[in-house]
């Protein structure tokens, strides 16, 4: 969804159907609705009916940040963020107040706009989460219903790609799987993927808000949103792309669980109502459980389904996942060793002198060959919601110890270079 940071699960080698609970982890983010109205007008839209929320005032705005400055992560929300005038101000507050991650979630159109996009990046800006719902105009637009929306769009993508050239910036997509794209899926993530995003999201269709008066154009069974997915999505190599809102008792035996992205703890604001019932309300959605959930163990990381999914599909597609009939064994990190090989395959220039594989990470010394210049970092599977020296697709790299050299750095940021490389050629 957008607006919601993403992350992958970890792969693991338990049974098929089990979980393991340590696999969903859980994102805190600070949410704040800014918006009042959208440019387009989605079939599916959430805020279409599912929460019509006034916009917290500027002062309100950062009167909030204040409050809530111990959040490493704000993002400013609700239909469309940028049409509202004050947003680069409210992103330089957050920015002034030590906010390390500001995203701005958007249909893009108006980032095309040097004036716009040079003001949010110069406030603090961070991150952009550009939704699409198709990889070409005749798709996407029949889906948000406004003609010449895909070209801006578009425009706004490779505005955010030539200034990510200039600052870190990430960029990050979301699309929403729908009756009217599922069949384009294929062509949807190569179009995602050719401007490298960060991450990349897909969701399905939420039947709430617009999409409840779309049914027939757009609902479909998790069961066919999961066999489109198992075509496009390798077990084999890693995409940068997180599947999220499929109850995990279908996911977990439909794809590999590397794209199995994890549920989102959010604080969300807005004005005129109490915080602590917009919230509970958020998370939940108002969603029902059945019977076949009373006793899976994948609960407590499932928000069930929404009313209109259970009047349409019902219930049979529901099979509980099997509690863990004892305490998980440590899980030893790269056991595969994929790590391990691509540092390797750094020679003659990089020299792997040690490795050291623990349950969350590993320690790995490097040496440049030739030299006497080394560096030990701790590499774990990565993770938007720990720090990090450097992050690539699949992993968070941190350099060991303190006191590091100008030459221990740069030679750090060579191999994090490197491991990004292997991974967009893998």
């Amino acid at each position: 969804m957008p607006g919601e940071p993403e992350a992958s699960a970890q792969t693991r080698p338990d049974p098929r159907g089990r979980l393991d609970e340590r696999e969903v982890s859980r994102v805190q983010a600070l949410h704040i609705h800014v918006g009042t109205s959208c440019q387009n007008d989605c079939l599916f839209c959430s805020d279409g009916g599912f929460g019509r929320y006034e916009p917290v005032l500027t002062d309100q705005v950062f009167r909030i940040l204040e409050e809530n400055r111990g959040h490493r992560q704000v993002a400013f929300v609700t239909h469309e963020p940028t049409l509202n005038p004050d947003l680069p101000a409210m992103a330089r507050r957050a920015k002034d107040l030590g906010y390390q991650s500001i995203c701005v979630p958007t249909n893009g159109r108006r980032l095309g706009q040097e004036k716009l996009l040079s003001a949010l990046l110069e406030a603090g800006v961070t991150r952009f989460e550009i939704t699409f719902h198709g990889p070409n105009a005749a798709v996407h637009e029949a889906i948000v219903q406004r003609r010449g929306a895909f070209e801006q769009t578009l425009a706004g993508i490779r505005a955010v790609v030539a200034a990510r050239q200039r600052q870190p910036l990430e960029l990050v997509f979301h699309s929403t799987i729908a009756a009217p794209n599922v069949g384009h899926l294929s062509e949807m993530i190569d179009f995602a993927l050719a401007f490298e995003p960060y991450h990349y999201g897909l969701n399905t269709v939420f039947l709430l808000g617009s999409a409840t008066q779309n049914l027939d154009r757009v609902a479909l069974s998790y069961s066919e949103v999961l066999d489109a997915l198992a075509k496009c999505l390798p077990s084999d190599r890693f995409l940068p792309i997180s599947v999220s809102e499929i109850p995990l008792c279908l996911a977990l035996d439909r794809i590999p669980r590397q794209y199995l992205g994890v549920r989102i703890d959010s604080q969300v604001h807005a004005s005129g109502a109490d915080d602590a019932s917009v919230r509970s309300t958020l998370l939940s959605r108002g969603f029902l459980y059945g019977e076949p959930c009373a006793t899976c163990a994948a609960r407590s990381a499932c928000d069930g389904l929404a009313p209109a999914y259970v009047e349409r599909f019902g219930w049979g597609e529901l099979r509980a996942v099997p509690p863990q009939k004892s305490a998980p064994a440590p899980v030893v990190f790269d056991a595969d060793g994929v790590l391990e090989k691509r540092l390797r395959s750094g020679a003659p220039k990089l020299l792997l002198t040690g490795l050291k594989r623990e349950e969350r990470r590993a320690i790995v010394r490097l040496r440049l060959a030739g030299s006497p210049l080394e560096v030990e970092l701790l590499i774990s599977e990565r993770s938007d919601a720990e720090p990090a020296f450097r992050q690539t697709a699949r992993y968070n790299v941190s350099l060991k110890g303190t006191g590091h050299t100008n030459q221990q750095v740069a030679f750090a940021e060579a191999i994090v270079r490197f491991l990004r490389r292997h991974e967009r050629g893998s």
